[in-house]
């Protein structure tokens, strides 16, 4: 038997997580939590498509959803993150705590430049053989967004 089973929440807890987890945002709401001296303090709380439960969002977690998404949650729906599960010191316990993982850093060509989304995916239509409109439609199919279309096109590319 588990925590969650025996004291069940609305809230994700990091004993419900046994690793990794890519989710999708759903929406951001502000709620009303009891705090443990019995006071009340609204806190922002992210839900996700994949489940019922919301994670309640500390400083650390927001800031690094808004290094990934934009600072505006308005604009966070749709999009993916992953959750992992960290030891934190918490009031001098330690304790474990869901974070949001970092994206993994992409690596930048040699010239320092920042690679070029636009032309990655472009390039990457033509070597897995797709003409102009296929592109298009493979582009607007992932929302405008190049990086989720580059993603997509790579997926249907050969291995060399």
């Amino acid at each position: 038997m588990r925590s969650g089973d025996v004291f069940p929440s609305k809230y994700l807890k990091a004993e419900e997580l046994d690793e990794d987890v890519q989710v999708t945002i759903s929406k951001v709401v502000l709620e009303e939590l009891e705090q443990k001296d019995g006071k009340k303090q609204e806190k922002p709380v992210c839900y996700f498509e994949e489940g019922p439960k919301g994670l309640i969002l500390n400083k650390t977690n927001w800031a690094l959803i808004a290094k990934q998404h934009g600072d505006e949650s308005d604009d966070w729906t749709g999009k993916k993150i992953t959750l992992t599960t960290v030891d934190v010191d918490a009031f001098g316990d330690v304790v474990s705590a869901i974070r949001v993982k970092p994206p993994k850093k992409q690596s930048r060509p040699a010239n320092g430049k920042k690679p070029d989304l636009a032309t990655a995916f472009w390039s990457a239509v033509k070597k897995a053989g797709f003409d102009l409109d296929a592109g298009k439609r493979i582009f607007e199919d992932a929302g405008g967004n190049f990086e989720t279309a580059l993603a997509a096109v790579e997926k249907q590319i050969p291995p060399e």
